[in-house]
């Protein structure tokens, strides 16, 4: 009996324990289900940054491809300006540096200075008609002001002008008045007045003044006009070494130049009267200065690595030097003697009137 006692104490133990483990598995279940629908979530999520990682692809590989287009568009950029430009080179930081021969290429630059709006913009758009035309071909800037003031306090900022088109009579200071105080500044732009009375003409001659136009402009009057003044600098520039740094252009005259330079990774141009620097491969200057035009000569020649003089300021030769006309001496590499004067010689019978 006491056994039996003893056996049913022992399954009600027993069905206690099963009891408390069946509880313990719900619990753990519970909890393994709560698991789950996080993990669901997780899953959920790391599905949607997936989408988004291949969508950031997607766009990445389209920004690449529009990369790589531009790319080419600057490539092929790059090769037309190297045709265009020939016998000059494109500095990537300090600027350019364009050479006599293809100075023609710089934009053409004309200022109106008008302070009659209708009276501007009638003779803008006349500008704008003729550049477009075979001659110039769009190659231009023009640079509108509403008055002499106005000119004076912005266009010094600006790169010299070809050709100045100032109305006479304007507010304050005339068109006349404008001329002269640039005149007296040693501006040398071609000047054209516009004007509604002939009685200037005298006082044009003063300041050097190309033409005087009537109003109303005539594009039959005006474009000739322009023609032959855009030829006329063209054939012009032809005579300059056009430094171009930023946005300060500089016209240095092949006859002021006595040599140039290398001094490091930068080029010195030394002249009578002021010197110039600026950083470029000198190589890329001195090839492009000694390169033979077809019906030019070339003017400078290389005494040594790095040393590039203008035959035109030479006055002696020596087999270990040459004199410069203004007194000053440079080397001359050893074996250049006879080269440097049958440069010299055919430099100055090719010049010579």
């Amino acid at each position: 009996m006491d056994e039996q006692n003893e056996g049913s104490v022992q399954v009600l133990q027993s069905i206690s324990d099963i009891k408390s483990s069946t509880d313990v598995v719900k619990t753990n279940t519970g909890v393994l289900l709560e698991g789950g629908k996080e993990i669901g979530q997780e899953m959920k999520i790391l599905g949607d940054v997936n989408s988004e990682i291949t969508d950031s692809m997607n766009e990445m590989a389209a920004g690449s491809g529009q990369i790589t287009k531009a790319v080419e568009a600057c490539h092929n950029t790059a090769i037309t300006l190297s045709k265009i430009f020939t016998g000059s080179f494109l500095h990537p930081i300090s600027g350019c540096v364009f050479l006599y021969s293809c100075y023609n290429k710089i934009m053409y630059r004309i200022a109106i200075c008008e302070d009659e709006k209708v009276i501007l913009d009638f003779e803008s758009s006349l500008i704008n008609e003729w550049a477009q035309g075979p001659l110039c071909q769009g190659d231009f800037q023009l640079d509108t002001y509403p008055s002499a003031e106005n000119f004076l306090f912005e266009s010094p900022d600006k790169a010299p002008y070809d050709l100045l088109i100032f109305d006479i009579q304007m507010k304050n200071m005339n068109g006349m008045e404008l001329a002269k105080k640039l005149r007296q500044n040693s501006c040398k732009s071609s000047i054209i007045f516009i004007t509604g009375i002939p009685d200037y003409a005298i006082e044009g001659y003063e300041v050097g003044a190309v033409r005087y136009i009537l109003k109303p402009i005539k594009k039959e009057v005006l474009f000739p006009l322009l023609d032959s003044l855009y030829q006329e600098s063209k054939k012009e520039s032809q005579n300059y070494f056009v430094l171009n740094q930023g946005s300060d252009i500089e016209k240095i005259s092949f006859d002021q130049i006595l040599y140039l330079e290398a001094q490091g990774h930068y080029v010195f141009l030394k002249t009578e009267n002021f010197d110039r620097q600026w950083k470029a491969s000198f190589s890329q200057v001195s090839q492009s200065l000694c390169q033979t035009q077809p019906d030019k000569v070339s003017q400078f020649f290389c005494l040594r690595r790095g040393l590039l003089v203008n035959l035109a300021r030479i006055s002696k030769i020596t087999r270990s030097e040459c004199i410069l006309d203004n007194g000053q001496t440079l080397p001359v590499a050893r074996g250049l003697y006879k080269d440097l004067n049958q440069a010299f010689i055919g430099y100055f019978r090719k010049n010579t009137p």
